[in-house]
């Protein structure tokens, strides 16, 4: 069989319309048609996408008629856009932690003790480790939540969780969750909780109302429900004075029963499912601080009562509860800063809980290379004799301890 070229073969004429011929200017009638037919083809697609977006744009005015209403200006879309960026961030959150090992050594006065042996007593603790985190949620909405774990004391638990909603309008904060009740200052430059922080600490679940506040004057108040309550009924305040040199401050709680220090005794005591009348307390304190020749004093004092019912198990010999805690401070604001403190204790009707009638303390606490924080106390108790021991002839315990702190 021959097979034709295809040049000359009829097939090439029924391909292309025509026979094709092999001068110049054939080739270039047939480039010029090609170009036609491409430029042809490309305004049919232009014209297909114009259609196509036209009826995308129509659908979308059909489905929202306000945007056809009125058109979107360019600042709107820069405020959409703000919203979005924000909405892809993280939250702020701001960490913060610190580990705290404690040794200590306690014995009694070996002056007075009547058969010479040692009755000494020692310990080295992790005394803390905290862990804590500090969110902004919104405008104004804040959150806080704080972990914490004390070696023989606290097992690893949430210790604080709560939120605060600011009004700067009204200059006031709300807050809400579990936290540490503001009855009381404790104020120290010491290792070692003062007698009114070991009576009267309270953490409780409670709603708490910040405002009020005109200069220096600063008002709150709380309602919390107490351990075996049927109720949310039992409530506290402070009124506080504050500015650069002075701190007045005045507490109270309707019942002070509802602590810490009071609710672990009661559990050990197997006395927690008593129901016990309230016990209100009243708490004062007041700060002085004084800049004297490079360096920075503190003289602070702080009393706390309670009026107890005959029936009340911590009650004894017909006395009302009390505790105060004075304390001078010095330091010396350097790189490396250091502060000296001098401070004395009296309680009545605390030796449920442990607490000696009396105590002397003397500390000093410093910084190590601004990272390390290094604190010593010694302080000597008074006990009567029968919270010793009956076969105790001192009523005198000297103790020591040293506390290594790091922040991170």
């Amino acid at each position: 069989m021959a097979f034709s070229h295809p040049a000359q073969g009829p097939s090439a004429k029924s391909r292309l319309g025509k026979a094709p011929s092999n001068s110049a200017g054939s080739l270039s009638e047939r480039s010029m048609s090609e170009r036609s037919i491409w430029a042809a083809s490309v305004r049919l697609l232009a014209h297909s996408l114009f259609v196509a977006s036209v009826s995308a744009a129509s659908l979308c005015v059909a489905n929202y008629p306000e945007s056809r209403a009125e058109p979107v200006t360019l600042e709107e879309l820069q405020q959409r856009l703000q919203v979005l960026e924000a909405a892809k961030k993280p939250l702020p959150i701001e960490w913060y932690g610190w580990l705290e090992l404690e040794m200590n050594q306690s014995h009694l006065d070996e002056l007075r003790k009547p058969n010479g042996k040692s009755n000494a007593a020692g310990d080295l603790t992790l005394a803390t480790f905290a862990l804590g985190a500090d969110l902004d949620l919104s405008t104004g909405l804040t959150a806080h939540i704080h972990v914490l774990y004390e070696q023989d004391a606290t097992p690893l638990d949430v210790d604080e969780a709560y939120v605060t909603q600011e009004s700067a309008q009204w200059d006031m904060a709300l807050t809400a969750g579990q936290m540490y009740l503001p009855f009381g200052q404790f104020h120290q430059h010491q290792v070692n909780d003062t007698f009114m922080q070991t009576l009267a600490e309270t953490r409780a679940t409670a709603l708490l109302l910040n405002g009020f506040n005109q200069g220096p004057l600063q008002l709150n108040g709380y309602l919390f429900k107490g351990h075996n309550d049927n109720s949310i009924e039992t409530f506290g305040g402070r009124v506080q004075w504050q500015n650069e040199q002075l701190t007045l401050s005045l507490d109270y709680v309707s019942d002070v029963m509802q602590s810490d220090g009071v609710q672990t005794w009661l559990e050990e005591s197997s006395l927690q499912d008593s129901r016990l009348e309230s016990v209100p307390a009243v708490n004062a304190f007041a700060l002085w601080r004084l800049p004297l020749a490079g360096t920075s004093w503190e003289v602070s004092w702080e009393y706390m009562t309670a009026a107890l019912d005959k029936n009340n198990p911590l009650q004894l010999q017909g006395k009302d509860l009390s505790a105060s805690h004075g304390q001078v401070a010095m330091s010396w604001p350097d790189q490396s800063p250091m502060t000296l403190s001098v401070g004395h204790q009296r309680a009545q009707n605390l030796e449920a809980l442990g607490v000696a009638n009396e105590r002397l303390s003397l500390g000093l606490n410093t910084e190590l290379n601004n990272k390390i924080g290094v604190a010593f106390e010694w302080w000597l108790d008074h006990f009567n004799k029968n919270d010793l021991g009956t076969d105790a002839s001192s009523t005198r315990v000297q103790s020591v301890a040293l506390l290594l702190s790091r922040g991170f």
